[in-house]
């Protein structure tokens, strides 16, 4: 074995035994952000065969803000595929951070790959690697810019190895590289198009060969690929090849600058001068955490110019201030606890760019007397151990920010097999999300939920083989078995939609929704509440006063579903009446039901309450 190849194992190892060991150790096996979270559900899915999973009953139970779930779309990541497939194969042995490890280590091996096709000493390179904090912390998460990394490192090995030999295969590889980074980090990979496919077309030009125009083209070609899996992935998500999950989980989140509507209808204006501010704190981090330093990025960028590579060098340089200049045009600059989180694919040009004038500058002290040597040993080891001892500062400080959100992960986790968990926290929504979420979906265990309404009653009936429990965060009494209740869900009919009526406080100081003839038009008088109902009988029951109500213009109750276009139950009533009405009707399969009341324009009527409740067995055999 030569001797950099030893070395470049040896780095590759290295990097990923760290990245194992930081993901598990310090950040306990934790998420940064909501969206590895969501990654981790994808994987699941794929792995049961399945794009996305049915949407859960009650959705807004299972809410999470990185995975769509509603009826239409169903259960899914509203991110593109390829860092969940990647992720696959450790959700399948239980451990996905082992594939953040492994992208760590094949990262090192391509870019030291990379570095000796430009006589850069593999040990040089190999140092360089090991001594980022932004490369190693990163491979610590399940961010989807660790696969980013990696497959932007074989495309830029391939596209090197493909300028050395006009081989066309490599081209290939470089194009098929970039459809990965597509399919992960679509508009990273859409500002890397630029320069690369700029770069190529100049190189055939400069050529006029055959085998460059073959190899461009085939370069295109499997870029090309990229493009139609993502054509099609948004087909089978969203049912549009032009509409992403992202943007149907979310449709005015986008790029640009303006207004714009993001989740849950909230406005948002992301100005050129908000852009300017991210870009400018996003390199101030860069500065200190490209090599555990403050001034590391400025100290590259003076390294790349004393190492500039015509042929290279501008490309790579190109391909680093794009993606920060793009990034601009994003309204989110990233959570940015181990660094900016938008350039990390910066990492393998800059990382290249830095070797290069370091490796020029060895050789000019090589050539020197024995104190130039030392110097830049001298130089280097304090960097080295600057870079050391940020990382362990660094390393402590997340494991001590993180170490509430695990304590709370092992209680969730502590709960016994088919444990049904209701959080109460006032935790920050983010946070919470982060640490209950359900990556198998319903088949989670254990399987956690927000407290919403008579969620848990009615999924103790749905789901029959979970046992229900109430965990207060707040409190520290752990786990409480929640009992099985009567089903009943009470509306307000004074908050519900209407298309007639109008709300008038009564006598005792209730309010009820009233309509009368002569105001109000025969239309919809309630409607627009509705819930989850399981497999059994059920009854729906208003308080109702009406009074000369014609028999050709009854007033009626009733439950749908399918947003009304499917009728359950209905009674009618005419003339006089007070009291609580009722209706029985029995529901076959689990299904999202609406109690609606109408007002056929005659008479006066008044409801003061609605409900639906469970018929007991015994009472209706």
């Amino acid at each position: 074995m030569q001797t950099s190849t030893f070395i470049r194992l040896a780095a590759a190892l290295l990097a990923a035994v760290a990245a194992y060991i930081l993901g598990h150790w310090f950040f306990f096996d934790l998420p940064f952000t909501m969206d590895e979270n969501s990654y981790v559900f994808q994987a699941h899915n794929f792995l049961a065969g399945r794009v996305a999973k049915d949407a859960p009953p009650v959705p807004g139970a299972f809410s999470h803000s990185m995975i769509i779930c509603d009826p239409q779309a169903g259960w899914l990541s509203r991110y593109p595929p390829a860092h969940s497939l990647w992720l696959a194969p450790g959700v399948l042995l239980g451990n996905a951070r082992l594939m953040s490890a492994l992208a760590a280590g094949l990262s090192v091996w391509l870019i030291t790959g990379c570095a000796l096709l430009l006589n850069i000493p593999a040990l040089l390179i190999s140092l360089l690697l090991l001594a980022s904090p932004y490369f190693l912390f990163l491979h610590g998460s399940l961010l989807s810019h660790t696969s980013g990394i990696l497959v932007v490192s074989l495309m830029l090995w391939a596209y090197l190895k493909w300028a050395q030999s006009e081989r066309w295969g490599f081209a290939a590889l470089a194009g098929l590289a970039w459809s990965l980074l597509l399919l992960n980090r679509t508009y990273t990979a859409a500002l890397l198009a630029v320069p690369f496919g700029t770069d190529a077309l100049l190189y055939v030009l400069r050529r006029r060969t055959g085998l460059a125009l073959v190899g461009t083209m085939a370069f295109a070609l499997c870029a090309a690929v990229g493009l139609g899996c993502f054509l099609g992935y948004n087909l089978l998500t969203t049912a549009n090849p032009l509409l992403t999950p992202y943007e149907y989980y979310a449709p005015g989140e986008g790029l640009g600058f303006g207004a714009m509507v993001r989740v849950h209808g909230n406005t948002y204006i992301h100005t050129i001068s908000m852009g300017w501010a991210y870009l400018v704190e996003n390199v101030r981090l860069l500065d200190r955490w490209l090599f555990g330093f403050d001034g590391s990025l400025l100290l590259a960028l003076v390294l790349t110019a004393i190492g500039w590579l015509r042929r290279w060098s501008p490309l790579w340089l190109a391909a680093v201030v794009l993606i920060g200049i793009g990034h601009m045009a994003f309204w989110y600059p990233g959570v940015n606890n181990i660094g900016p989180y938008y350039y990390f694919e910066m990492f393998p040009f800059l990382v290249l760019t830095t070797a290069l004038g370091l490796a020029r500058l060895w050789r000019r002290a090589e050539a020197r007397k024995g104190i130039w040597r030392a110097a830049y040993l001298t130089t280097a080891g304090v960097a080295m151990i600057a870079s050391a001892a940020f990382m362990l500062q660094e390393s402590r400080r997340i494991q001590i920010s993180l170490r509430p959100d695990y304590e709370l992960v092992r209680q969730l986790q502590s709960a016994p097999k088919n444990a049904l968990i209701a959080v109460d926290s006032d935790m920050p929504v983010d946070r919470w999300e982060m640490l209950a979420f359900n990556p198998r979906g319903l088949d989670s265990q254990p399987l956690i939920v927000r407290p919403h309404k008579d969620t848990v009653q009615f999924l103790m009936r749905y789901l029959k083989n979970r046992q229900a429990y109430w965990l207060d965060v707040n409190s520290g009494r752990g786990l409480e078995v929640i009992p099985k209740l009567p089903f009943r869900i009470v509306f307000n009919p004074a908050n519900s939609h209407r298309l007639t009526g109008s709300n008038e406080e009564q006598p005792d100081g209730s309010v009820a929704r009233t309509a009368r003839v002569g105001r109000d038009a025969g239309e919809m008088l309630i409607f627009g509440q509705g819930f989850y109902l399981y497999v059994s009988r059920f009854a729906v029951e208003a308080d109702l006063v009406w009074s000369n109500v014609s028999v050709e213009a009854p007033v009626w109750i009733d439950v749908a579903t399918k947003s009304g276009r499917n009728v359950l139950v209905r009674k009618e009533f005419h003339g006089n009446g007070t009291g609580s009405v009722r209706a029985e009707f029995s529901i076959s399969t689990p299904v999202f039901v609406w109690p609606r009341i109408y007002y056929g324009g005659s008479g006066d009527v008044a409801v003061g309450g609605l409900r639906i409740m469970e018929i007991e067995e015994r009472a209706w055999q």
